[in-house]
């Protein structure tokens, strides 16, 4: 509490120092004391003696000059400096595509270049002595090229220095989540934009039922089932969820074994936020070999800096992270398309 024309406050404290020197007692322990019954009536909400009733301060009715400022020990007054070290980190539902694809670890962030047969070579049965035939697959390449997603924050020297709630800690896993988020987004658009159009979806409403995704199974040549799982919207996982049979008995078949997934039709099915909620036309379900789509990946670098903002003592946080996939076999991964209604 401060009052820059020397009010309340200041004429008790200068009639505090007054009585004091006339006083056997102890200065110190004299000041001590009637300075922290100064303080403790404008906390308790009374009047300073002989002088303003800060009620009316806290009303706004404050002679003029006065000031109230609140002291933090950080710059930044959202973050309590008592607030726990034990991190809370709201969550959200990540990509699935790490998991399923093949993933290449490269040194350097070049594309790399996967063949790619578009024609298959066409195997003859000539007789002794006959000439074979020549027959050679047509070839072509695709490229998977990462991306870089880069991430970076500017916190307070002290903030850092005094450790709050871990600060250093938490801004490394709010931009890693946030670079997955986006590097998540990237891939699903890229594996739509890749894989084959399974078909239109016509026998069942709204937007697709489940002889369409059967027919989406076999339209698949045998070697893709035969490791096939699916891929789903988060509103597509819960239009399959509430499918039965003709007992009334749900089709879906919840995993009884932590960290495995839930099958439908007996195969795995992955949740992908990125996938288009099931609509019109919408691309909402994906089925195949999802290891056929392959990612190459560079590791992830943090990077701290306490010199880049030298002139306003600010501690730079940097994360980055390459990765790009592609699709050598467009036939290895098919989507439906909901019924345009």
């Amino acid at each position: 509490v401060a009052n820059a024309t020397g009010g309340a406050e200041t004429r008790a404290v200068a009639g505090v120092a007054a009585a004091i020197e006339s006083s056997t007692v102890s200065f110190g322990d004299q000041l001590v004391s009637e300075v922290r019954a100064i303080f403790d009536s404008y906390r308790t909400g009374g009047a300073i003696p002989g002088e303003v009733n800060l009620p009316e301060i806290r009303a706004g009715k404050a002679p003029f000059g006065w000031e109230l400022r609140a002291l933090e020990s950080t710059a930044n007054v959202n973050v309590p400096t008592d607030f726990s070290t034990r991190v809370a980190l709201y969550a959200r539902t990540l990509s699935p595509w790490i998991g399923l694809s093949t993933v290449i670890n490269g040194t350097d962030g070049a594309p790399i270049y996967l063949p790619r047969i578009t024609t298959d070579p066409t195997t003859y049965t000539p007789g002794q002595g006959t000439a074979i035939t020549e027959s050679s697959p047509v070839l072509t390449s695709v490229a998977a090229t990462p991306l870089a997603y880069k991430a970076l924050t500017y916190i307070s020297q002290e903030m850092a220095q005094d450790d709050v709630i871990s600060i250093m800690e938490y801004i490394a896993r709010v931009q890693g989540r946030s670079i997955g988020l986006s590097f998540g987004s990237a891939e699903t658009t890229a594996v739509l934009a890749a894989a084959t159009n399974g078909g239109t979806a016509t026998l069942g409403t709204p937007f697709f039922g489940l002889d369409d995704l059967i027919d989406l199974v076999y339209d698949r040549a045998v070697p893709y089932r035969a490791v096939g799982s699916w891929v789903m919207a988060t509103g597509a996982v819960s239009k399959a969820r509430m499918f039965k049979d003709s007992n009334g008995q749900y089709l879906w078949q919840p995993s009884n074994q932590a960290g495995e997934p839930d099958r439908l039709l007996g195969f795995p099915v992955y949740e992908d936020p990125n996938l288009a909620t099931p609509a019109s036309a919408t691309k909402s379900v994906l089925f195949g070999d999802m290891s056929a789509w392959v990612i190459k990946q560079l590791p992830l670098r943090n990077a701290v800096s306490t010199e880049f903002l030298f002139n306003t003592d600010q501690v730079a946080i940097k994360t980055v992270y390459r990765a790009g996939g592609a699709l050598p076999d467009a036939a290895a991964i098919a989507y439906l398309v909901s019924s345009n209604t």
